[in-house]
């Protein structure tokens, strides 16, 4: 599992520079570093404001089924659970 904070750190993204680029505050920023996101789509955005890249939709056919308390997000298929 990749958290926020070693991805922050592996691309130098200084909490500073996060909230700039979200467009929201730092206080923000440090909260979700400590507590973790539970939306998918969260989870992209954070993902492309931190490495500059887009990661790319989430699959249609997935959803998010389950939180885990470290804060990864368990894909499951739509057919299967998400009816």
């Amino acid at each position: 599992m990749i958290t926020t904070v070693r991805l922050m750190r592996k691309h130098k993204v200084t909490v500073e520079a996060l909230a700039f680029r979200l467009g929201t505050t730092q206080k923000r920023v440090r909260k979700i570093r400590n507590t973790k996101l539970d939306d998918a789509l969260a989870v992209r955005d954070w993902i492309q404001a931190i490495t500059g890249k887009d990661p790319g939709p989430i699959p249609e056919k997935y959803c998010v089924h389950k939180r885990q308390e470290e804060g990864e997000l368990l894909f499951l298929r739509l057919s299967a659970l998400c009816r």
